[in-house]
């Protein structure tokens, strides 16, 4: 039976980095980190703060149990709505006819980039075989979707394409890299756009949803 694990996290670095090997990238979303795990005929969909997230998304749930092959499985990726972050905190709510209204309104996409079980954990398997497993077993629909990827080429370039196409910027991961969960790796690095600013918080509202706060 399979069980929640703590997500593999990058590294920050910049585009100048040089890279020795085989290394691919992929988009990174604007969206909030997600662990599906499937044991059964439950699904349940895990946040980085191990908060239960699957009721709020029904739509998602409904989506993985008809097109992910198997009855056993843990998939990793990012859940994103329309319009980005701000509009997926608009989801957080507890009231289920607004889970209900909201998942039609303004429905989530879950963006998967990993497949960490099927049938058997697949943590030691190179990430460039994952990848394929992960292509097989899952069927992009409407609410789900495999995230792309290519070998690295001219990072600064890839980067900047990205980000033209609205992405927040890239992840880059050793084609060989093993899944090491709840670990910062060097084998897996990410690049964001330089646009973030600084914040002083001074007083935040307890959520009980699957963000860490209510309203700041």
């Amino acid at each position: 039976m399979p069980n929640m694990i703590d997500p593999m996290l990058a590294t920050l670095t910049s585009p100048e980095i040089v890279l020795i090997g085989s290394w691919i990238i992929e988009p990174k979303y604007d969206g909030e980190r997600i662990i599906a795990v499937r044991s059964g005929d439950e699904i349940s969909l895990w946040t980085r703060r191990n908060i239960q997230a699957s009721y709020k998304f029904p739509e998602i749930v409904e989506a993985l149990k008809n097109n992910v092959e198997g009855n056993d499985w843990i998939l990793d990726g990012e859940m994103t709505v329309s319009g980005g972050f701000r509009q997926l905190l608009n989801r957080n709510v507890e009231d289920r006819f607004m889970i209900r209204l909201l998942s039609k309104k303004n429905p989530a996409t879950y963006n998967i980039f990993d497949i960490i079980r099927h049938k058997n954990d697949l943590l030691n398997i190179p990430i460039i075989e994952r990848k394929g497993i992960l292509m097989n077993v899952v069927h992009p629909d409407k609410y789900i979707e495999i995230v792309p990827f290519h070998e690295v080429d001219k990072i600064e370039e890839q980067f900047l394409n990205y980000l033209k196409e609205g992405f927040e910027g890239v992840v880059i991961k050793n084609s060989y890299s093993k899944y090491e969960p709840g670990r910062r790796s060097d084998q897996w690095l990410k690049i964001k756009k330089g646009d973030t600013v600084d914040v002083h918080i001074i007083g935040a509202t307890k959520s009980t949803g699957s963000i860490p706060f209510g309203a700041l």
